[in-house]
This record gives structure tokens, C-alpha cells and sequence, in this order.
């Protein structure tokens, strides 16, 4: 609960100083948890997305330690606690320039003095005893409800969940145990967690990568052949029509039309794509990042001119 407090006040800190303010007009209460990893992510660009999981692996834990019954293996709080500070390390150089390393006394810094095996080897011993507390007689399903509960709650945030596991799916899920399903089929995203070594940080940190035995993926260019995962709605990546885009930006969407065309947004595939909708057109799609990259590009230039250009050159 410490961890989790002290990097929300992190991701706070960052959302101040990047926003100005920590709530939204007329709401009573300042952002929470859940909406400054999303405003970090999605808006500041300062998490990726394996990061945004990891955090949110935490505040599930979080929730489970206040509201539920929960046990968490001490070889898996390890990986918890290390990978959450590495991350406080990692946002406090990205959003600060402060390198916490220089800052805290080096004995602060580590947060076990044994390294458990290998984070698969943890993941098994710990299903097993969830196995061992589920046998007939023991009267120790609580017990295992509360171990199983830290695994699901990873599980999920990996997943992408917007909600942590309820009563009755880790009711389930202890069902399945007892039938003995293989760690794989019950975590399959715990499962492809993978430990790596940061050389710039001289500490070992933990790297959330998604794909069976850890190994690193991601998602297909067009007319590439996708061995793992792919893409298959173009509308989930690339969110924004250029009315949306022009009404987030303060601007109309011809306007916004013409900024892409100035920035060559266009010619990018990371921000721009020709989407084929449900009617069989095809439609100008933008993605989030260029949502980021107009918005901060606006103040710098004169919409006024540039929409003049865009228009002398044929754009409407």
C-alpha cells in the first residue's frame, strides 16, 4: 500500500506539472489512480504499455490487499515491489530529469536480499501450493482463494482488464485448480512474464512482455504476416476522425486537416491510416499519437497560414 501510494503521488506530481491542474471543472475530488496512468499514458506519452500494466497490476493488489483477503508469495511480492521501482526510477527521469539513484541513500534502493528464481519458476511453486490448500479436507479454501487472487489480479492487468478479478471468477478459477489446469491455460499473460536486466541502471528490473516463454512481440505492419498477434480493428488504434481530432484541438476539422497536412501526418503510418469502415469506404483515421503531436504543435504555428497553404495546394 506504501508502493502504491507513493507512486500515485508520482504520477500525480507529473500530471500537475504537465496539465496544471489535477482534477477536471467542477469536479470535487482530484484524479485518481486509475485516471493518472491513463492520462500518463494515453496523453503525456510518458508509460508505454507494459509499464500502464504494471501499474495497474499494483493498484489491484492494492485493492485486494484493502477490501479482500490476500496472500502474496514473498518470491512474488519481489517482482511486484522491484518493478515498481524501477518504474518511479524511470518516470522520475523521463517527467523530472532527477535520477532517484543520486537522490536515496543506495541502501534504500533494494528491496530483497535473496533474488527468487525465475518469475515462470515462482508462478508454478505458487499454483501448487494453491493446489496443496484445495485438497479434500483441509478447510483451507480462504487460504487459497487469497494466493490465487494475487495471480488474477496480474493476470487481468496484463490482460488489460478495466477491473480486478471478482469473488466468483477466482471461485471459479479455484475450481478449475482443483481440476488441475495447467498454469498456462489459467494465466496464460502471467505465464509470458519475462525478467530482463536494465545495464543502464545497474539493478534488475522487471519487463512485462507478452508471448508464450517471454518472448518480445508487436503488432504487424500492413501486408506483414503475423506469427503471434495482429491487429484487427484499425478503428481501435486509429481513434480519431478529423472532426474528433479538431474538437479535442480546439479547431475545426478542416483545420485539423490541414495541421496533419502540415506536420506530414499523412505520410506516417503511426499517426495516420485510410480505414475501411463497415459502409466499405474508406476513411481518414488518426491515432492517439497524433492527437499528441498536433496538440503540441498548435501553439507553434499560425493555423490561419497553415490553413491557407492547405488550401491553395488542394486540400479541403
Amino acid at each position: 500500500m506504501l508502493v502504491h501510494h507513493s507512486l500515485e503521488m508520482l504520477l500525480k506530481s507529473i500530471v500537475l506539472k504537465q496539465r496544471g491542474r489535477l482534477r477536471d471543472s467542477g469536479d470535487q475530488y482530484n484524479y485518481g489512480f486509475k485516471k493518472c496512468i491513463n492520462i500518463v499514458e494515453t496523453d503525456l506519452l510518458l508509460l508505454n504499455t507494459n509499464e500502464a500494466a504494471e501499474l495497474r497490476a499494483l493498484d489491484f493488489q492494492r485493492d485486494a490487499a484493502v477490501h479482500d483477503l490476500l496472500v502474496v508469495s514473498e518470491d512474488l511480492l519481489y517482482y511486484v515491489i522491484h518493478g515498481a521501482v524501477g518504474l518511479a526510477v524511470a518516470l522520475a527521469d523521463r517527467a523530472f530529469d532527477i535520477d532517484l539513484r543520486n537522490e536515496l541513500p543506495r541502501r534504500a534502493l533494494p528491496v530483497s536480499a535473496h533474488l527468487p528464481p525465475d518469475i515462470g519458476t515462482v508462478i508454478e511453486s505458487d499454483l501448487e501450493t494453491v493446489r496443496s490448500l484445495l485438497r479434500p479436507g483441509l478447510r483451507r479454501g480462504a487460504e487459497a482463494r487469497a494466493r490465487l487472487r494475487s495471480l488474477a489480479n496480474i493476470e487481468s492487468a496484463v490482460a488489460g482488464a478495466g477491473d480486478r478479478p471478482s469473488d466468483g471468477e477466482i471461485s471459479r478459477m479455484a475450481g478449475r485448480v482443483r481440476a488441475d489446469d495447467a498454469a498456462a491455460d489459467l494465466f496464460p499473460e502471467v505465464t509470458s512474464l519475462a525478467r530482463t536486466a536494465d545495464a543502464s541502471s545497474g539493478a534488475l528490473f522487471v519487463a512485462v512482455r507478452i508471448g508464450k516463454e517471454g518472448a518480445p512481440v508487436r503488432f504487424a505492419e500492413d501486408g506483414e504476416e503475423a506469427d503471434l498477434i495482429r491487429n484487427v480493428n484499425d478503428f481501435d488504434v486509429y481513434q480519431f476522425s478529423s472532426v474528433k481530432l479538431g474538437r479535442k484541438l480546439g479547431i475545426t476539422g478542416h483545420k485539423a486537416r490541414a495541421l496533419a497536412w502540415y506536420l506530414d501526418i499523412p505520410d506516417n503510418p503511426t499517426y495516420h491510416k485510410m480505414c475501411r469502415g463497415p459502409d466499405g469506404k474508406t476513411h481518414p483515421r488518426y491515432s492517439q499519437a497524433a492527437y499528441s503531436l498536433m496538440k503540441e504543435q498548435l501553439p507553434k504555428v499560425d493555423i490561419g497560414a497553415v490553413w491557407k497553404g492547405y488550401s491553395e495546394a488542394g486540400g479541403h
